[in-house]
């Protein structure tokens, strides 16, 4: 009777008699859920409302169960923390609001509380039904009432009417339900119902052993690749107060980080296993390894003018007109952050909480991924909008830092720059006298020097719709990289650097915030006669982009010969007019004094980026003036975008052996 394949049969022949039983085990895997609680309501009558409980990833699920009662686990890729003995669950890296953790092997399917994110995608979704935990000691109620009649079905035992109601128990959350089993033809049920019998109002809820199969997005593509090979921090833009807010159907800078690590994953895993397909085809051994995997973390510091508790938001409150209060909440909350950055005070202010934050997440990463270091772990930045100026003045800092050699270390030992060559940094030694002070235009005005600066040079620095074009013009710095070219001879472009290996200035050409940089590394008298960005090309150069490159060329020669001929023969006309032959020899067109050629490069870019600046192609049905609309907030999603990341991040990158075993 203990012959394996008959326990098998007898099992199956279990299972195939219940409805809702996900999870056939002799003792059912616990799923760990989290939820959020969300406030409702405004002032006193504000009250706190439970959101719907959501499974954790799978393997994070092992990671829990796997740990002591009173535990601490790092999951979600050590972005994290479970405290199973406080059941909560709280970020290691970034300012969000603490969950609520839980386990349970019983669920309540309630056809009130289905997956809304879903229903939107396929009309099938529309009918799955989230399933919700009961609280452990009713799991463990339902469960003993389970055993109980899978014991007496094992022998042979009739499930009677007596049984039955003999068999129903009450929960220990809410003594006003009971748990009972029922039965439709030869398939039994376990439903929660109330525990009057003369209560009308409430019909059987159905309980279900185990969750179910189900998928949480990302945890394929990251549970794929290695560990952390290169951490990217990504400052944000103007408008964050108010894209944070529950009631603004607009993803927050969080919101937005985690769909654009998922889509670079995804990236990563399909290049990798296009890798290992074309070894696979050349019949190469070993396969390449999985790559090490890119993780960006957001800066945030609009709350530290946006909190309502200071005495700037609250004369702000004041003198704001209460009429039209969406479009003034704009101007507040959107405006009102370039207006506060212009000043000195401020400035400072949001550049201490900047790299006070990237230093302390440096730490703090390292604490979590010990090994990111020792296998050669990199870091970059990356600002979008008023986030890139915020980036840029942070290099300028760095650089005047390292000029002056006032390189130092504070107290936990952290090294904010190593000292190096003047002439590496900006290809003129005389910037760093204290007569050339005005030569500093290129970084902020700050009330006082900075104290404290960026612990490491980053790998590549990138800009995206970035307004500092326009910024540098205001504060002077033309003259200043025009100075720093000096009397050298053959430089067409200023040697202006700042400490970071790469620059890349991405702008949408429709992005009315957006501004180049190119142009003022130039002399002032090339005026607007520089070259064109570069086309951002990592995933290739459409067909329709190219077209129209053939037609502006063809344009541009068409207008410079007409323009050129036109010339030509107006001044031989006076010439001949005049009877002064000897004049012909003036009509000859001479040589320009400045000649901007298209194959310029900049310093600024970085030794192995001759460029700067780089446009992004439009669509083939792209219409100008209704893609500025979006243009400014569509950066992250942008699949050129996301594959340059993915090219940049790996490029010259020789990754360590990984062991596959780790990796599940």
């Amino acid at each position: 009777i203990n012959h394996p394949a008959l326990l098998t049969n007898n099992l199956k022949h279990q299972m195939s008699a219940w409805t809702g039983i996900e999870d056939g085990q002799p003792t059912p895997t616990k799923v760990w859920l989290s939820r959020s609680k969300a406030v409702v309501g405004n002032g006193s009558k504000s009250k706190q409302a439970n959101s719907i409980w959501m499974p954790l990833r799978k393997c994070d699920c092992i990671s829990l169960n796997e740990a002591p009662d009173a535990g601490k686990v790092h999951i979600e890729g050590g972005r994290a923390m479970a405290d199973k003995e406080a059941l909560v669950l709280r970020y290691n890296f970034y300012n969000s609001p603490t969950r609520e953790i839980c386990c349970a092997t019983w669920f309540l399917l309630d056809e009130k509380i289905k997956d809304s994110s879903r229903s939107s995608c396929s009309s099938d979704a529309k009918q799955k039904i989230l399933p919700q935990p009961l609280s452990p000691e009713d799991c463990e109620i339902v469960e003993a009432l389970y055993q109980k009649i899978v014991k007496l079905r094992a022998k042979s035992t009739p499930i009677t009417d007596q049984v039955m109601n003999e068999t129903q128990s009450l929960l220990k959350s809410d003594s006003k339900y009971k748990v009972a089993l029922t039965r439709r033809g030869d398939s039994f049920r376990i439903v929660k119902r109330p525990a009057s019998s003369f209560s009308i109002f409430s019909a059987d809820v159905c309980l279900q052993r185990g969750y179910g199969p189900y998928t949480v997005e990302g945890e394929e593509e990251e549970l794929s690749l290695g560990p952390v090979g290169h951490l990217i921090f990504v400052v944000h833009g103007i408008g964050e107060a108010m894209w944070s807010r529950p009631d603004v159907p607009v993803p927050s800078m969080i919101e937005e980080m985690d769909r654009t690590r998922f889509e670079i994953h995804k990236l990563q895993v399909r290049e990798w296993k296009e890798a290992c397909k074309a070894a696979e085809d050349q019949k190469k051994a070993p396969l390449p390894p999985p790559p090490h995997r890119i993780e960006l973390l957001p800066i945030q510091w609009y709350d530290r003018i946006h909190s309502s508790s200071t005495s700037l938001m609250k004369s702000l409150g004041a003198v704001t007109i209460t009429s039209i209060p969406a479009l003034r909440a704009i101007a507040n909350d959107v405006v009102f952050d370039v207006l506060m950055y212009q000043t000195p005070s401020f400035c400072k202010e949001v550049l201490n909480c900047v790299t006070s934050q990237i230093n302390d997440l440096f730490v703090g990463f390292q604490t979590v991924h010990k090994n990111f270091m020792k296998e050669g772990g990199r870091c970059s930045i990356i600002g979008h909008s008023l986030g890139s100026i915020i980036v840029w003045d942070l290099l300028s800092v760095l650089k005047m830092k390292q000029m002056k050699g006032n390189s130092k270390a504070d107290n936990n030992g952290r090294s904010f720059g190593t000292p190096i060559s003047i002439d590496s940094l900006c290809g003129n030694a005389a910037v760093a006298t204290e007569n050339n002070e005005e030569l500093f235009s290129w970084g902020p005005i700050l009330t006082s020097p900075m104290e404290e600066t960026i612990s490491f040079q980053p790998e590549f620095t990138m800009f995206l719709g970035s307004p500092i074009g326009i910024f540098l013009t205001l504060r002077g710095a033309h003259a200043s990289f025009d100075a720093l070219r000096g009397e050298k001879t053959g430089e067409i472009s200023s040697p202006f650097t700042l400490p970071t290996k790469n620059v890349y200035n991405i702008f949408h050409p429709s992005d009315p915030v957006a501004y180049r940089i190119e142009p003022l590394l130039l002399p002032e008298e090339f005026g607007c006669a520089v070259p064109a960005a570069a086309i951002l090309d990592s995933s290739g150069l459409r067909f329709h982009v190219k077209a129209k490159q053939m037609q502006e060329n063809v344009i541009n020669q068409i207008k410079v010969g007409t323009k050129t001929f036109g010339d030509i023969f107006s001044k031989v006309s006076d010439v001949v007019s005049t009877g002064n032959l000897k004049d012909l020899e003036s009509v000859v067109p001479q040589k320009k004094e400045v000649n901007c050629p298209d194959s310029l490069t900049f310093a600024l870019g970085g030794a192995s980026n001759p460029r700067v600046d780089y446009c992004l192609q439009l669509g083939f049905v792209d219409n100008e003036y209704l893609s500025a609309l979006t243009a400014h907030t569509s950066y992250f999603s942008n699949g050129d975008i996301l594959q340059f990341i993915v090219n940049k991040s790996m490029a010259n990158r020789e990754w360590k052996d990984v062991d596959l075993q780790d990796l599940t």
